[in-house]
């Protein structure tokens, strides 16, 4: 079979086609992207993890299907096997096709704020993921040698190449989130602050602003709390000759306040 993935040939077009799939962005793409700019890296971690786990979830419930297919009816598997050709087919046109459609109206996902569960189970109610499986995996399948270590071998591919590229989109927007962040800080609070030159700063520490507070959902993260006292400290030595006052405003997650906290009281101590 040219296609089997135990052949060279048919391990490097595996490779490449899961790759392009991988690549092609779908609802689990997009709630990664939304969390990772929101939340950080962290949130975007716990949201691949969680596409991962629904993804693993119908790998099994497809393979095990195909497993007990090949085994019953050959002939049977054999039109599954042109069917899924097909479908794979029409992935690939629609897929183009919405790409050349602008979307004006397109909204990101709304958060549950539970990243892990969300994309679980956004991956578990994806219909098109056990048919992609269901499509994907038949096209690479020896029927004449043993099934397990040719599901191991497309599995460890489908998952690694996955899990890197979607660990690249969650970074992207963990990182664009937080220039973001910094941006509007850098370019509108501080400026203003400056022009008004202050003898006096007082700073109203609110820590309730940290991604894991449960009320707030202002996503700052224990680093920009930092960065963020840097910047009021150098606005206090430039017009107040360094004095700055801070005061706790609030925070109700208890772990996230104590680590702002102590970075803030780090930073105002010059350390």
């Amino acid at each position: 079979m040219p296609l089997s993935i135990l052949t060279t040939h048919g391990l490097l077009l595996f490779i490449g086609a899961e790759l392009i799939f991988s690549l092609t962005p779908g609802p689990t793409v997009m709630l990664i992207t939304a969390y990772g700019f929101k939340g950080g890296f962290r949130d975007a971690a716990a949201a691949i993890a969680g596409t991962q786990t629904g993804n693993t979830l119908w790998y099994v419930i497809c393979v095990a299907g195909l497993g007990a297919l090949v085994t019953a009816s050959p002939l049977l598997f054999q039109a599954i096997k042109l069917l899924g050709a097909a479908y794979l087919i029409w992935l690939g046109a629609s897929a183009l096709w919405k790409s050349r459609r602008a979307e004006k109206d397109a909204h990101g996902p709304k958060l549950m704020g539970r990243p892990y569960i969300q994309a679980t189970l956004t991956q578990m109610g994806n219909p098109k993921a056990i048919l992609f499986f269901g499509a994907f995996v038949p096209q690479f399948l020896d029927t004449h040698a043993a099934l397990l270590p040719q599901y191991i071998i497309m599995f460890a591919i489908t998952f690694i190449g996955e899990s890197i590229i979607l660990t690249g989109y969650g970074w992207l927007a963990a990182v664009g989130g937080k220039v973001a962040a910094h941006a509007a800080w850098r370019d509108r609070i501080l400026p203003q602050l400056d022009r008004f030159a202050p003898d006096l700063v007082i700073v109203s520490a609110g820590f309730d602003a940290h991604l894991r507070d449960p009320l707030a959902q202002l996503r700052l993260t224990t680093e920009d709390f930092a960065w963020i006292t840097g910047e009021l400290m150098t606005i206090a030595r430039r017009h107040a000759k360094g004095r700055l006052v801070s005061a706790l405003e609030g925070g109700y997650d208890l772990e996230a306040l104590a680590d702002s906290a102590a970075a803030h009281v780090r930073v105002l101590m010059g350390n």
